[in-house]
């Protein structure tokens, strides 16, 4: 379960709404699989962010270190599928936020006592294109989410 704090941090940026939205927005039948590593690295760079490649997890992610946080924003790129883990670390208090977003708005839902939870899939993009909105749309969230952090701190 999450904290009510965390709960409450989460829909001050509006995440639920916002995922489902994206989500809806980007839905494919024909996925695109394979994908250049290199282009989509790129494609961050041109988006304003230094994602790196992480090639033991498999996954492409975002750190620093701002108002006494740790924050961390990693995406899983699979089948054409995004899958967002979001997370930061109070590092005085050592309270942690956040999680995978799947798993997120599930418990967000639960939290403000919505009765049947909604399954809200993963984005998913069939061309670059595609996954540059999906991503430009998600580092919104990151940056609203680090800003409600940093402006407890």
């Amino acid at each position: 379960m999450l904290s009510e704090e965390a709960v409450a941090k989460f829909n001050s940026i509006n995440l639920l709404d916002r995922f489902k939205a994206i989500s809806e927005a980007f839905q494919t039948d024909t996925p695109l699989e394979n994908y250049s590593k290199d282009r989509v690295l790129e494609l961050f760079e041109n988006l304003g962010y230094g994602f790196k490649y992480d090639k033991k997890e498999s996954f492409f992610g975002i750190k620093s270190v701002e108002n006494g946080y740790d924050f961390r924003f990693n995406l899983v790129l699979k089948y054409g599928i995004v899958e967002i883990i979001i997370w930061a670390k109070n590092i005085e208090t050592e309270k942690e936020y956040g999680g995978v977003f799947s798993r997120l708005v599930k418990l967000i839902q639960k939290s403000n006592g919505v009765k049947e939870i909604a399954r809200i899939g993963y984005p998913r993009f069939s061309n670059y294109d595609d996954l540059e909105k999906i991503v430009g749309e998600l580092m919104l969230i990151y940056e609203d989410f680090k800003t409600v952090l940093k402006s407890a701190a």
